[in-house]
């Protein structure tokens, strides 16, 4: 059993204040006019999901998890507004031993602060509470302040997003649809009609992982626009980014560029999405990503943990053009398919996830997901492919 640190201490005690505190604030502030729930909004999610995966039929690693999700947001008044968000995960499992670093890559916390504790941990079992969310709101006139755990969420594609300086996030991942926050302060400004100036700030333990940045979003024509710049560790960084309609097809696209420094090459990443939705339900997805900085060499310089790591804006993908499809379809109310593909050119990796929904109640769901990895090249005579399955249940409340 782990206990709680010092800090552990302090953060309990700051999260104690915030909200009953805040609570005690908001009351004293309206005179008591509003109810519990007017102030206090909570919500979250209960997963099991059980896992596995093979390379063939001969050796299965099997894993259980058990995730969930805590929401809390307080309205103290009309300006004030406090949100945290804990993600509890018990995982256990012959994958968590056998499978190295994981552990490290499960709780792994790489904000400004360590909010990631482990409870309980052992070779194959994992007890981990990671608070993902952790912010103050003030907003006033035209402007909102935010500072804490947040995401700034500047992308605007579906899989792949070179504007996103502050907080990208891995599509492989599913099974965190939130998605990784940053702790940063943020600042908005909205001029008017669809227009806003975004300022954000995000430091850390070492000042070349700073990221501060601007961003000016409008709109013309019935396109959403963007552009924005600033200081991406140790470079600097200049892009934009669109979204509107193309006939009866939706189209959006992004790219930045990033300057070179002492360590690393000047980068250009750029990402397209088209979609189009027909008549009888069926929706296609088309992505494409550019990255100058891929490789056309399967596992070349160590990019493979990509795939399953926390990418980084300027270097989204390992391979230097990577391709991503889609097909989606509801087939009634209550159930409904989606089938992913990707290739990476050059690199030579395929990747498909089917994925089937089924809704059994109006708060409880069942998924059945298969994440495929096939590399059509060998390294000394074997192949790198993998398969994972998943069975997912998840009551909301």
């Amino acid at each position: 059993m782990v206990r709680l640190s010092k800090t552990k201490g302090w953060i309990s005690s700051f999260l104690f204040i915030l909200f009953f505190g805040s609570t005690l604030f908001a009351q004293k502030e309206d005179t008591l006019k509003r109810g519990f729930n007017e102030v206090v909004d909570f919500k979250g999610y209960l997963k099991f999901m059980q896992g596995s995966a093979f390379v063939d039929l001969d050796d299965f690693l099997m894993s259980s998890l058990i995730h969930n999700r805590l929401n809390f947001k307080i309205y103290a008044n009309d300006n004030f507004t406090f949100k945290a968000d804990f993600r509890n995960r018990i995982i256990w499992g012959n994958y968590v031993k056998d499978v190295p670093g994981f552990i490290d890559g499960f709780t792994q916390d790489n904000g400004l602060v360590d909010l990631s504790f482990n409870w309980v941990e052992d070779s194959s079992f994992v007890f981990n509470t990671t608070i993902d969310r952790l912010w103050a709101d003030y907003r006033v006139g035209d402007f909102d302040i935010k500072v804490g755990r947040q995401r700034i969420n500047w992308g605007i594609n579906y899989v792949w997003n070179p504007n996103d300086l502050f907080n990208t996030f891995n599509y492989f991942d599913f099974d965190y649809e939130e998605r990784p926050g940053t702790d940063a302060l943020r600042v908005q400004y909205f001029v008017g009609g669809m227009s806003a100036i975004d300022l954000g700030f995000s430091p850390a333990k070492e000042a070349k992982d700073a990221v501060y940045a601007a961003q000016y979003r409008f709109n013309i024509g019935g396109y959403d626009l963007q552009v924005l710049g600033g200081y991406y560790h140790e470079r600097i960084a200049a892009g934009g980014g669109f979204a509107g309609n193309l006939g009866t097809a939706a189209i959006k696209g992004e790219a930045t560029y990033f300057s070179e420094n002492d360590t690393v090459n000047a980068a250009f990443s750029g990402a397209i999405d088209f979609q189009y939705g027909f008549k009888n339900g069926v929706n296609l997805l088309f992505s494409y990503l550019y990255n100058s900085e891929g490789s056309n060499s399967f596992l070349a310089d160590g990019q493979s943990n990509i795939f399953f790591g926390e990418p980084a804006a300027d270097n989204l993908m390992p391979s230097k053009h990577t391709g991503f499809g889609d097909v989606s379809y509801t087939f009634t109310p209550l159930f409904s398919g989606d089938l992913g593909a990707m290739y990476t050119f050059g690199y030579d990796v395929i990747f498909i996830m089917p994925n089937l929904s089924y809704s059994i109640k109006q708060n409880l769901d069942l998924n059945l997901l298969a994440q495929i990895f096939v590399a059509l090249k060998e390294i000394n005579g074997t192949s790198a492919s993998s398969n994972f399955v998943y069975i997912r249940f998840k009551w909301s409340f």
